[in-house]
């Protein structure tokens, strides 16, 4: 390792950077990689050295005697920085290190430790009891014995045939009921379409009237088409049933009560 000695300077640098850097880099190279052991590192120390002792060379007068020593009292700073700063990281990657080791080794001891014949022996058996095509779902339900799991497949299964029929029924549903009007066991009497408006169906229903006759009415005196159906009467002649049928129901069922009794309509 070479002294403060060894560095000499066959003449006295000029004042610009170019100067300094030309006549004390290389030596103050060798110098600050003497004690770091680190051509990088060097090389930054060396750079920055020279930089501070041209800003205090510009800033204040310096004695060439006092040059030199200068210069070393700054590459030594700053290689004993670097150096602080190596030990410092070195002493935490070692805690770290210490850390990892031991929580390596728990880790290695509690395996040593575990016997699977004694933890998982129950688990493993209901496992085995279940049929194979549920195995996987058994390994994260454990607890289930193999003959609760036959006796709940049923239940999951029933309803499966019971959403089929359910549209069936929606469907047949108001075919009959719509479609096909209730009888009158007693006296015979077919109830009006469900679909007919309310008011004029319980007419109806009242004075046991039927559909054929209502219509044979009106479509003789031609308030609708022949062949519509009762509950078309207010699509076809808006108003006709709550303007016409309803309030004038004593007429109209004088009207079908002399239809019946004879061959002429007298309903004016």
């Amino acid at each position: 390792m070479k002294s403060t000695t060894d560095i000499q300077m066959s003449k006295m640098p000029g004042n610009s950077f170019n100067d300094i850097y030309t006549s004390y880099y290389k030596k103050s190279f060798f110098f600050a990689k003497s004690y770091v052991h680190n051509d990088l590192a060097a090389e930054d120390i060396a750079s920055e050295a020279l930089i501070k002792l041209w800003e205090k060379l510009k800033a204040e007068p310096v004695e060439e005697k006092y040059i030199l020593p200068l210069l070393l009292t700054i590459l030594k700073n700053k290689a004993l920085d670097y150096l602080k700063h190596e030990e410092v990281k070195r002493s935490a990657f070692e805690v770290m290190a210490d850390w990892q080791q031991q929580e390596l080794s728990i880790r290695m001891s509690a395996l040593e430790a575990c016997n699977p014949d004694e933890i998982f022996s129950e688990e493993v058996e209901k496992i085995i009891g279940i049929p194979e095509s549920q195995r996987a779902f058994g390994i994260f339900a454990l607890g289930y014995p193999a003959e609760e799991k036959k006796q709940e497949e049923p239940a999951v299964k029933a309803p499966e045939p019971v959403k089929q029929e359910e549209p069936m029924e929606q469907m047949t549903m108001p075919l009959t009921t719509e479609s096909t009007p209730q009888k009158t066991e007693e006296k015979g009497y077919t109830e009006p379409d469900p679909r007919i408006p309310k008011a004029l169906r319980d007419l109806m229903m009242k004075d046991q009237v039927d559909e054929w006759n209502v219509k044979s009415v009106c479509e003789t005196k031609g308030y609708v088409p022949y062949g519509t159906e009762l509950w078309e009467y207010d699509t076809v002649n808006p108003g006709i049933v709550d303007g016409l049928l309803v309030p004038c129901w004593q007429q109209v069922k004088a009207a079908i009560d002399a239809m019946l009794n004879s061959e002429e309509i007298p309903f004016n």
